[in-house]
């Protein structure tokens, strides 16, 4: 008998043993149990917690939005095929199985923001707990509550009722809330952005391109305006115009200036930011935004490249006649937004088309 419970404490000791061995942090990748142990670990965090509005703005939000309007509409070149992806955008919100859409750009948006959502929980689930500056604490942790307010923001406006996920996900059972209603949604949106307020640098002292006091201010006045609270919007816009940080630039083409030296500038509140060159962090929105079929030597005057490459396809964002008999006579916004180009090759007539001019890149005058 002894022997037998020798035996089974030597059992149940390896055991655990085997246990603890096989627990393995990797020692080639960052993981949590690695990572999130200093200050440059969250700013690496903040980063990437940025990085899916990229993808929101430059693919998603003006086909779920523009385009969803009658401001806009697609060109397309007819031999593209019988199948066009926009075709169901007017439907995007309506149930087709089980509650659910089987549009992808729909998809696409609801995966990034909650990649955002998803990001920025694993950051504020442990900042506090790790010892660094603590303005500099305050300030990442100001922009991951921004982060997780803006995609919940894009989330309640495009679906209403969403899962409101507000700590990491651990296990795959976690991932399955259920809806939240959506004035739920908008409570824990304000939420975010009031303790995120006073956490965040004023546009003067923070660096380019992140967030500020001044931008989640503005968000918070356009959730209230949302759920028309007009009275917490001017409440919580006056300190953004009394700052003397923001002003409208001298004319409005120098908002959607071709000088790069412009990004940020007086006028801009919050901007996604890209960079041009090989790093794959470009934004292509003039070449998605032309009509179709346009040849090189049409496309090379307008986006100022020696190497212009003819596109087929679809033409998405181009302006409708609404849109444009929109601007009164003399409105100066109308040429600086507004383009007009002749293809040779277009399937419809007139073949002179509009395209949305005010952010295109032009290497050299044309």
């Amino acid at each position: 008998m002894k022997k037998y419970i020798i035996g089974l404490l030597s059992a149940s000791l390896f055991l655990t043993s085997c246990e603890d061995f096989l627990t393995v942090v990797p020692e080639t990748q960052l993981s949590s149990a690695t990572f999130f142990k200093n200050q440059n670990d969250f700013e690496q965090a903040v980063n990437a917690a940025y990085s899916p509005l990229r993808t929101i703005t430059n693919d998603r939000s003006w086909l779920l939005s523009e385009m969803h309007s009658d401001n806009t509409y697609y060109v397309r070149n007819v031999l593209f095929g019988a199948v066009d992806n926009q075709e169901d955008l007017a439907d995007f919100s309506v149930p087709e199985s089980n509650g659910t859409t089987a549009n992808v750009h729909v998809l696409n948006q609801w995966r990034q923001d909650y990649l955002i959502i998803a990001r920025t929980n694993q950051i504020l689930a442990l900042i506090d707990e790790v010892n660094f500056d603590a303005a500099v604490k305050g300030n990442l942790k100001g922009q991951a509550l921004f982060l997780r307010a803006y995609a919940y923001f894009e989330l309640a406006r495009y679906f209403g009722s969403v899962p409101l996920h507000l700590t990491p996900v651990a296990v795959r059972s976690e991932a399955a809330l259920d809806l939240s209603p959506e004035p739920a949604v908008y409570a824990q949106i304000e939420t975010d952005l009031v303790a995120a307020i006073p956490l965040l640098l004023d546009k003067a002292a923070q660096q380019p391109g992140r967030v500020t006091s001044g931008a989640a201010r503005t968000l918070l006045a356009n959730v209230y305006i949302n759920q028309k609270k007009w009275a917490e919007a001017e409440q919580v816009l006056s300190p953004v115009i009394s700052s003397g940080q923001y002003t409208l630039m001298a004319s409005y083409d120098m908002a959607f200036s071709e000088n790069a030296a412009n990004k940020n500038n007086a006028e801009s509140v919050f901007e996604v930011q890209f960079i041009e060159g090989a790093a794959g962090l470009q934004g292509n929105f003039m070449y998605q935004f032309m009509p179709r079929p346009i040849s090189a030597a049409e496309l090379q005057p307008i986006m100022g490249t020696n190497n212009a490459q003819p596109i087929d396809g679809e033409g998405n964002n181009i302006p409708t006649p609404d849109i444009i008999a929109a601007y009164e006579e003399g409105d100066l916004r109308k040429d600086a937004s507004i383009g007009y180009v002749f293809l040779a090759g277009a399937f419809q007539d007139p073949k002179t088309l509009p395209y949305i001019k005010k952010i295109r890149k032009r290497a050299f005058p044309a």
